[in-house]
């Protein structure tokens, strides 16, 4: 059965691990109408381009597929898709895997709970922004991620702060989700880990900067602003 839901994916460079997600997303008891991807690494091969596009028109699914010019970085890549993607979304890493009822589940869960914000159970909480499904309340009540967290990291923690101070109703969904974790780092080289580490370190930083701590230890409850009276 097709839903009207959009599954979108940010990629970078772990195309393999992409083709098996949409794979699952087209496999299960509720296959979504459109996929959105965003191809953060340029360098998709002809060959996987080619094998998604002949698996979703297989599945008379709508496919996506946006390049841009330089790599979005996580939280810009998911504002794109809250700009441009119709509700209800699932936005996800390339790096999942959906279990056959898993799609349905999040479907039923947006149309019939009051929660605001969904997320996989079986995912440790620490990664549960690796695969959720944003309300267009939730969007309104918090607003857009924070790009100044690039290219990744914390950019979830600020929106989990974000939505904490919001009063914002979360509710887990329990899944059969695969997730291989850190998959796009694994295959970086000496220059490119070397980068890595270094934008870890000035994203955690600007994250104290904005919330006066490190996740867990905040003591802010305006950014860059008041501290809580606990």
């Amino acid at each position: 059965m097709t839903s009207k839901i959009t599954i979108c994916i940010p990629t970078l460079n772990r195309y393999d691990l992409l083709s098996k997600c949409i794979l699952s997303t087209l496999t299960g008891t509720v296959t979504p109408k459109k996929i959105s991807i965003i191809d953060n690494g340029h360098i998709m091969p002809d060959g996987i381009r080619q094998y998604i596009k002949d698996a979703c028109d297989g599945y008379d699914v709508e496919l996506t597929i946006y390049t841009p010019i330089q790599n979005l970085g996580v939280a810009k890549s998911w504002n794109w898709f809250l700009d441009v993607e119709k509700h209800p979304m699932i936005i996800c890493n390339d790096d999942i895997e959906f279990g056959k009822y898993d799609i349905a589940k999040f479907v039923q869960a947006y149309y019939s709970s009051s929660a605001q914000f969904f997320f996989t159970d079986n995912i440790d909480p620490l990664n549960m922004f690796s695969c959720f499904m944003p309300t267009q309340e939730v969007v309104r009540l918090v607003g857009l991620f924070d790009e100044t967290f690039y290219p990744a990291y914390f950019e979830d923690n600020d929106y989990a702060r974000r939505m904490y101070l919001k009063g914002i109703l979360n509710q887990p969904i329990l899944t059969e989700i695969n997730h291989f974790g850190s998959a796009t780092i694994k295959q970086y080289d000496y220059e490119e880990m070397t980068k890595h580490h270094e934008s870890f370190r000035n994203n955690k930083q600007y994250y104290i900067n904005k919330w006066g701590g490190e996740p867990h230890n905040e003591r802010f409850t305006t950014p860059f602003g008041d501290i809580a009276n606990d």
